[in-house]
């Protein structure tokens, strides 16, 4: 399904590679960023307070959305649409397609 809308999404006019790309490795510390917080607090037992479990759980919420809408850009980045890519992003930007194992930094 993510590859279908993935292509979808590569497909139309307002696609931009390069905004994606930009986009995807600005979100890609704020994840890791909260990942070690929410181990660091599971660590810690601040779950186990309810003072301090909900913003906690709040946090988790977040990050697990950043992470869905990661996956989302990596398929639009996947190189196997590259083909579908507007011919705009294939010859003139400096956008090469982004692989889950890469990266961003």
């Amino acid at each position: 399904m993510a590859h279908y809308l993935a292509e979808s999404i590569v497909q139309s006019e307002v696609f931009n590679a390069e905004l994606v790309q930009m986009l995807h490795s600005r979100l890609l510390p704020l994840e890791r960023m909260a990942d070690n917080m929410l181990a660091a607090a599971r660590k810690l037992g601040y779950f186990d307070d309810p003072d301090t479990a909900e913003p906690l759980r709040w946090l988790e919420t977040c990050n697990e959305q950043v992470k869905d809408c990661l996956v989302a850009m990596e398929s639009m980045l996947d190189p196997s649409l590259t083909a579908l890519w507007p011919r705009r992003w294939r010859s003139t930007s400096g956008v090469k397609p982004f692989h889950w194992t890469q990266s961003s930094e």
